[in-house]
């Protein structure tokens, strides 16, 4: 079974006051290297952390349906 990459881009607001820039925070994100086996990523590595981040400073602990 081939697995294929999802493309995604993500525009993060400009205007919304935050104690740090996000396309900073994407931009260092985006020169992590990427570990996991190439068969089994859907989604970027830098959105996944993003996403992560921000759900943390939300409050967000743990991963809920």
């Amino acid at each position: 079974m081939d697995s294929t990459t999802i493309p995604f881009t993500i525009q993060l607001p400009t205007d919304m006051p935050f104690a740090f820039r996000l396309q900073a925070l994407l931009e260092r994100l985006q020169t992590l290297t990427d570990h996991r086996d190439p068969r089994g990523v859907r989604y970027p590595l830098d959105v996944l952390l993003l996403i992560a981040v921000l759900a943390r400073l939300a409050g967000h602990s743990r991963l809920e349906t």
